[in-house]
């Protein structure tokens, strides 16, 4: 089946080959595939590894819906419009209250909405010339990784927990992302402090910057620093390495007018979202009817009220928002703004 499943990602998808081995390598398994077959042949499958995720501060599991794709001769006939439905039923299964993924393309942010997801995950591009960063490197010693780094990736998961709507990345995870900053000619840059009057001690991490070269610019993937001096060191080192005077990278979202849509989310369990929404917005106070058409468990009534959410399949008294599953996610996460970096796109 894996063999299988490769040939069609191949045929539909530009990835190079030592890209698509290094995925059925280090993140392809069964147990998150999911595929449609016509006789013995596999016509559409998709990948939805788990990713735990900061919500509000709280750790939740979210599927990521990755490598969706069928083959040319069985298009326009319904069939990944399966293979999401059984995919959805799945991490019913699983308990995952939360799916997401990153449309490849704009035209299929529509296409998804049609099943129940909305965007959710946005990012603020910043684009600038080195000369402009303030150069003040102080006595920070800076390293290039291309390969996993156990400090590296315990300093990532540090700051990343403390982001509070954040898809987080397990040490697994992260051998792939390397391998991938590798194969796209990139590096993980760490800003390390020598130790503090101790000789003994090892340098003491400070911040680490991922970036690649792409066309005539660096493209910074995320950053993760004490500080944005630090920050900007990094940067001034990473373009310096390259030999690239022109930096596009990326800051959490601020709903402003120059944020941009990156990714989706579908809502799997409407209680277990809802009850974090209540819980972590203890001033909200609203009635919902929500219409899930593929998830019909999801369908009733909900009452958000200082800090709870109740739920019943009867109208209580009172006014009720219609909503159907997609806009309750956009009601959702328009407030609850989600962000996520270094996935394999």
């Amino acid at each position: 089946m894996k063999e299988e499943v490769k040939e069609l990602w191949k045929l539909c998808f530009d990835d190079n080959d030592e890209f698509v081995e290094m995925y059925f390598r280090l993140r392809y398994s069964s147990e998150t595939t999911m595929t449609i077959q016509s006789g013995n042949k596999v016509v559409s499958s998709l990948q939805m590894p788990y990713y735990p995720m900061t919500f509000e501060g709280i750790e939740i599991q979210t599927a990521y819906i990755s490598g969706a794709c069928t083959h040319p001769d069985f298009r326009g006939k319904g069939v990944m419009s399966q293979l999401l439905a059984e995919s959805f039923s799945r991490m019913v299964q699983k308990n995952i209250p939360l799916s997401i993924l990153i449309p490849a393309n704009r035209g299929l942010y529509d296409y998804y909405a049609k099943t129940g997801y909305a965007p959710a995950f946005f990012r603020t591009p910043i684009e600038e010339n080195v000369s402009d960063i303030p150069a003040n490197k102080g006595n920070l010693q800076f390293k290039h990784i291309t390969s996993f780094d156990k400090s590296l990736f315990d300093y990532c998961t540090e700051k990343a927990y403390s982001r509070p709507n954040y898809v987080q990345h397990t040490a697994e995870d992260f051998k792939a992302i390397m391998e991938d900053l590798r194969i796209g000619g990139g590096s993980a840059i760490l800003a390390q402090h020598p130790s503090d009057g101790n000789p003994g001690a090892a340098p003491r991490c400070r911040g680490v910057l991922f970036a690649y070269p792409e066309d005539n610019y660096l493209k910074v993937s995320d950053c993760f620093a004490d500080n944005n001096t630090i920050r900007d060191s990094l940067i001034r080192e990473a373009a310096h390495h390259y030999d690239l005077s022109t930096i596009v990278r990326y800051e959490l979202p601020e709903h402003s007018d120059k944020e941009e849509p990156f990714g989706m989310a579908r809502i799997i369990h409407a209680k277990m979202i809802l009850h974090l929404y209540a819980a972590t917005h203890p001033d909200k106070q609203i009635n919902i009817n929500l219409t899930d058409e593929q998830l019909t468990f999801n369908t009733g009534y909900y009452y958000i009220n200082k800090g709870t959410c109740t739920f019943s399949k009867k109208p209580l008294e009172g006014e009720h928002l219609e909503l159907s599953t997609q806009e309750l996610s956009t009601l959702i996460f328009d407030e609850v703004r989600l962000y996520m970096s270094l996935m394999l796109e």
